[in-house]
């Protein structure tokens, strides 16, 4: 190649993938599996892609009853509670990209978090080593470790139920920071059905247990707001968590 750019020439070598492939792995394995096999795309670019192919699919969200159109004030408040839950469920399990999986959203993780003036909690270089090596040979079509990623995929399912459940004992939300979950007590056993936190997925993976002793998931950094009980109140640009632009 005479006078080609780095960029150039990335872009001879590496082919972009289709959006209806990109949309599987995604949704079968992850966006950090997507990450890993398409190393030289960012998160943006690949969660755009995958948007892009289930829409070819006709994977979209269904109308509503009776053919009404959800609102603007609704879908702000819905992403609002799937960002609130990808987060919360991010911290419970100890990765950004968990807690999205959990939430059932694919965006990416790093504007999700800094929204809230917060810092996307992250797996150990050897947990996530354990991790690839888990999908590497489950996407080769070893039936235990197929196994063990889907218990793994059904663990944080049921963890981001748990966490959006006990999200909708609070009505009130600071508008920055860590979301606020409710106490341990009867009325949260009741409505999650769990009692031990943060979630072991050796008890059982599709059951995750509330703790009773729980002050916080991990410490909340300061608000710069004098009033931390402030209304929930939806992100003001939903578009961009959940539709973000491709770089």
């Amino acid at each position: 190649m005479n006078g080609g750019s780095i960029s150039s020439i990335d872009g001879d070598v590496y082919e972009t993938p289709s959006p209806s492939l990109v949309a599987r792995i995604v949704d079968s394995h992850g966006l950090d599996m997507a990450c890993e096999r398409w190393c030289w795309l960012g998160e943006r670019t690949l969660s755009s892609l995958a948007q892009q192919g289930r829409a070819q699919a006709g994977r979209v969200p269904p109308p509503r009853a009776g053919g009404r159109s959800m609102s603007c004030s609704e879908a702000e408040a819905a992403v609002a509670i799937e960002a609130a839950v990808a987060i919360e469920a991010g911290y419970a399990l100890g990765s950004a990209q968990r807690g999205i999986r959990a939430a059932g959203i694919s965006v990416g993780s790093q504007g999700l978090y800094s929204r809230r003036g917060l810092t996307p909690p992250t797996i150990s270089s050897t947990e996530r080593g354990v991790a690839t090596a888990l999908g590497a040979r489950a996407r080769r079509g070893d039936a235990e470790a197929a196994a063990a990623w889907q218990a793994r995929l059904d663990f944080e399912r049921a963890v981001g139920s748990v966490v959006r459940r006990a999200l909708a004992l609070v009505p009130e939300q600071p508008v920055i920071g860590r979301y606020a979950l409710p106490p341990s007590d009867a009325a949260l056993a009741e409505a999650s059905g769990t009692r031990t936190w943060p979630p072991s997925p050796s008890s059982s993976p599709t059951s995750p247990r509330w703790s009773l002793n729980r002050p916080s998931l991990s410490p909340s950094p300061p608000s710069p707001s004098p009033n931390r009980n402030l209304p929930w109140r939806p992100a003001r640009c939903p578009a961009a968590v959940l539709c973000p632009r491709t770089t």
